[in-house]
């Protein structure tokens, strides 16, 4: 049996998993956790990365809402033979995972236009700079949805993303491909980018709206790297890249930490960035909270792997949760001064469609 034919038995016994290939490499890591209790990590300064894991944390990390350790008591190469006996596994009775029932309702289009126009006219009236507002897509699966065939494709057609599929029982099963990188550390040595903008990828110049919601960021993040004392801060770009069938405007930035340990308030101080949440932050948070009506749950958190002092955590975009017969898409955009709630709209159909073709596919 190979790495990831073995997921559907685990989701099956009710095991959580998690399987990734990170950006521009070849290397399927499988990740399985023999019991089904899972560790809720509940905030950064819980958080302990000299251990060897998966993290998944939500869009709220920090306020409440915790973030969940996968153990690896298994982890093995995605498409390597699995040489361990798996006879115990599958006589093994399954937990009972709880039902995630259905999905919300998606906001209509008038709602849509309703509360991101109210979001436009808070900006302009000095409330707020920018406020990214998010919404869920369903798309139908049938009963019999090949969700691991989809992973497969995903990783066979998103060479340039953080591709993950991961099953947290009480959560279901989420997969996704992220363009955007978080915080990537290695010893002192840290990375991390700002991305924002959006444009078809036909498209041949890039919007003033969207050149300054990719500068805001640029700024946040170059604040957030001097605050923490780093050195040696080297920064390239801003470029575009192509993330499925959109283009995006991407700055890379590289620092040494004066200390392996500011990492974390390093981490604490990028998450949200504006580019998933808004700025300034709390006054961006607020407004989502009392404006969305979708639960981003691990839409526009993060994860990644955790190894021994050092991590890998990406943004959680461009990622669906599937449920019984349908897969929920989620996506959204910033919302600036000079914002037009139709474009907006557009935009979020433009991004979902990188997740929903593979569902279609396998539908």
């Amino acid at each position: 049996m190979k790495g990831l034919d073995l997921l559907p038995l685990c989701q099956e016994k009710g095991l959580p998993f998690f399987s990734y290939r990170l950006p521009d490499t070849e290397a399927v890591v499988v990740g399985v956790q023999r019991s089904p209790e899972l560790e809720l990590v509940s905030d950064f300064d819980a958080l302990d990365i000299s251990r060897k894991g998966f993290l998944v944390a939500p869009f709220l990390f920090g306020e409440g809402h915790p973030a969940y350790f996968l153990k690896a008591d298994w982890e093995m190469d995605g498409e390597s033979l699995v040489s361990l006996d798996w006879n115990s596994l599958e006589t093994e009775e399954p937990s009972h995972p709880i039902s995630l029932g259905q999905p919300a309702t998606p906001l209509s289009k008038v709602d849509y236009f309703q509360r991101v126009n109210h979001l436009i006219e808070k900006i302009r009236q000095g409330e707020v700079g920018k406020v990214v507002f998010s919404r869920s897509l369903l798309s139908s699966t049938g009963q019999d949805f090949d969700w691991l065939g989809a992973y497969r494709q995903i990783l066979a057609e998103c060479t340039h993303a953080f591709v993950y599929c991961l099953y947290i029982p009480k959560e279901g099963l989420w997969m996704g491909a992220s363009p955007e990188l978080l915080l990537r550390k290695k010893g002192k040595n840290v990375e991390t980018v700002a991305l924002a903008g959006t444009m078809q990828a036909s498209s041949s110049s890039w919007s003033t709206k969207n050149s300054e919601e990719q500068a805001l960021v640029v700024r946040y993040i170059a604040e957030a790297l001097r605050r923490s004392d780093v050195e040696e801060v080297k920064t390239e770009g801003p470029v575009s890249v192509l993330a499925g069938n959109v283009c995006h405007l991407k700055t890379f930035f590289s620092a040494t930490l004066p200390d392996e340990s500011k990492a974390l308030s390093l981490l604490k101080a990028l998450h949200p960035t504006p580019a998933v949440c808004g700025y300034p932050k709390q006054t961006a948070m607020a407004l989502i909270r009392s404006t969305e009506l979708t639960d981003r749950s691990f839409y526009s958190g993060f994860l990644g792997p955790v190894d021994g002092g050092n991590f890998d955590f990406h943004v959680n975009l461009r990622c669906m949760r599937v449920y019984a017969d349908a897969a929920e898409l989620f996506v959204g955009g910033g919302i600036m001064e000079n914002s037009d709630a139709e474009d907006e709209w557009n935009e979020t159909i433009l991004k979902s469609k990188t997740m929903n073709r593979f569902v279609r596919e396998k539908a």
